[in-house]
Parts: C-alpha cells; sequence; structure tokens
C-alpha cells in the first residue's frame, strides 16, 4: 500500500499515530481488506479515508479495536457527504467508536460523545507538573514516592524509553496473557493478525511515525513495559502491563510519569492516554480530545435488515434469558472489530 502524505491538514488533533499512513499500511500488512479511499476536489486531492471493508460491505476502522482514531484526513476547509463518501467506497454503513467528534460532517451519525484524555507536554514536565499540582491533584507527588520506595527496597529504577527488543515485547504479550488468564476474558492480543500488527508496529521507526517500546527497569529487571505508538509529536499510551510481583509499587504509573518526564526531550506534545475512565486518567489528564461512537447507514434494503438484527440483539441483552447469550452476542460482536 502507497499512500501520499496530504500537507495542511484540518485539525491538530489529526497528529495522531492512528492517522499516519504508516499505520494503515501496517495493518494492509497482515490484513487484506484495508482500503484508502482517495477524495478529490476541483483543486486535486483533498482527503484520504481510511477504512476496512467486511464481506457483507460492512465498514470498519482499520484495525478495529486496535484503533483508537478514526478520521477523514483532509485538507483544511474541505468538506463531505458521509453517506456519499460510504457509498462511494461500497459501503453499506461504516461503524465507528473513535471517531473525532470535531469533525462536523459526521455529527449527525453519533450515537455517543466522550473524551480521550491526554496529558499537555508542550510546556515541558515541570509546567505540567505545576499544572496538576493546581488542579488539585498529588498524583505525581505520590509517583514519586512510590519511586524512592520501589528504589530504597528493590534497586536503581530507570526508563527505557524507545527500545527495538522483541524479548520486551513478548513479555509484555505474556503478562497480558496472565492477566487475561486471571479474569477469565479472552486475550485479542493474541488474535494472529492482531499479534503480528503490534510486532510490526514494534519495529517500525520513521521521524513521523513509529512504534515505541519503553520499559521501566529495577536493576536489570523488568517491572513494566509499554508499546505505544508516536507521530512526530503525539505519544499514544497504547499496551502495557507490569510485573504483578511489584504491584504494591504501581510500576505502570510510575513507568508512565517516566515517559512524561522524557516526552518533551523527544518532540512530543501530548501523551494521549486513550478513550475511557479511569482514577489515574482523572488524576494526570491536563484535557480531553471529544470523540465519537456512532455509524453512518446507507439506505439500502440490506441496511434495514441488518438493522432488524441489531435491534434483536439489544432486545436480546435487556431480557430475562439474556446472561446465558451473552458469550455469543460478544462473538458476533468480535467478528465485527476482529475479523480475520
Amino acid at each position: 500500500m502507497r499512500i501520499e502524505v496530504l500537507p495542511g491538514a484540518a485539525d491538530a488533533a489529526l497528529e495522531s499515530p492512528f492517522l499516519r499512513p504508516e499505520f494503515s499500511a501496517l495493518a494492509a500488512s497482515v490484513r487484506p481488506d484495508v482500503f484508502v479511499a482517495v477524495l478529490e476536489d476541483d483543486v486535486g486531492v483533498a482527503g484520504f479515508f481510511p477504512f476496512q471493508r467486511d464481506r457483507l460491505r460492512v465498514g470498519w476502522p482499520v484495525g478495529g479495536m486496535m484503533s483508537n482514531y478514526q478520521a477523514v484526513i483532509a485538507r483544511a476547509g474541505f468538506t463531505w457527504d458521509p453517506i456519499e463518501l460510504a457509498a462511494g467506497c461500497d459501503l453499506i454503513a461504516w461503524e465507528f467508536d473513535h471517531l473525532l467528534a470535531s469533525q462536523r460532517p459526521f455529527a449527525p451519525f453519533h450515537r455517543s460523545v466522550m473524551g480521550s484524555p491526554y496529558m499537555d507536554l508542550s510546556d515541558g514536565f515541570e509546567a505540567y507538573a505545576v499544572a496538576r499540582r493546581k488542579a488539585g491533584t498529588e498524583q505525581i507527588k505520590k509517583v514519586q514516592s512510590l519511586t524512592r520506595k520501589l528504589e530504597r527496597e528493590r534497586g536503581p529504577v530507570r526508563l527505557e524509553a524507545d527500545m527495538r527488543d522483541p524479548s520486551v515485547v513478548a513479555t509484555l504479550l505474556a503478562w497480558k496473557d496472565e492477566h487475561h488468564g486471571r479474569t477469565g476474558r479472552e486475550n485479542v492480543l493474541r488474535l494472529p493478525w492482531i499479534t503480528s500488527l503490534l510486532e510490526r508496529l514494534a519495529e517500525c521507526a520513521t521521524p513521523d511515525f513509529a512504534g515505541m517500546v519503553s520499559g521501566l527497569y529495577v536493576g536489570d529487571r523488568l517491572a513494566a513495559a509499554h508499546l505505544g505508538l508516536r507521530s512526530r509529536t503525539s505519544w499514544h499510551y497504547y499496551v502495557t502491563s507490569y510485573d504483578r510481583e511489584l504491584a504494591a509499587y504501581s510500576p505502570g504509573l510510575i513507568m508512565l510519569v517516566s515517559m512524561a518526564r522524557v516526552a518533551p526531550e523527544l518532540g512530543l506534545r501530548t501523551i494521549d492516554l486513550g478513550k475511557g475512565q479511569s482514577l489515574y486518567k482523572d488524576r494526570l489528564a491536563s484535557d480531553a480530545t471529544p470523540i465519537a461512537e456512532g455509524a453512518v447507514d446507507v439506505p439500502s434494503l440490506q441496511n434495514r435488515l441488518r438493522h432488524l438484527r441489531l435491534t434483536g440483539r439489544t432486545l436480546l441483552r435487556r431480557s430475562p434469558i439474556a446472561s446465558p447469550l451473552r458469550a455469543a452476542a460478544r462473538s458476533v460482536r468480535r467478528r465485527g472489530w476482529f475479523r480475520e
């Protein structure tokens, strides 16, 4: 897959690494159903729309639920009709769950909007830490105390921010296996195409896009690991885990704050923590980027039948017999977002 980079993007949030052409290209290297529509106007190429298309002609974000931002990547001032866009891509629908809510053409198709919290490091770590204290949180101070305690009791602590070490990725995935084994949940990271994608992301390193494997070490012992993505200015907190034997020291949190310390030195202005609520996000986030869930549906008989199936599934979840059948419902959803 070859994608030209479009200058003059309309939205600062388009700096997310998930919206870089490299992410779509790497996804296309492990999946046969990745496409990029080229949008044109009288001036020429105006934008790009990356998507996946399944056998039923339903569109999904590139990478399914491994995609933490979705958008039309367009020149400033360009607009589009979402139904015409979907139809032009031979889709009966396009489902999204991390769409930039600032893209107003999609607004009528939002089902809900929530934030993707981020740490603003554009003025450096110390300015960020002062801003968090003024906001009433002592989280940075608490992490510093935990770090000193870990050093006293276990050994010197250091962060390796950007490694090309497959063994660290293997340990990270093994920790994820252990966690999902304890909770009884399926580890989707072990789906073959997702594992391959993560491995390729970890190997990719260009000035505008890279996978960044980070490790927090106590002496020579790996205490926490993170596989993230970065663009030229934004670092996305992505897949992370830690050594459970060191859980009392919160090594994952120490690693994240350590990443924030070095991010400005690497030219990274933000660390995006990803959609969803969590106490650590509430305490560490400077602000949040609004993102939307929803779907663009092209009027058709096939879509009406599809909505009848979805409505039936919703009624099933609300019915007294829902519990025994939830696993089947999750399986149906998984086939859409994680289809091989």
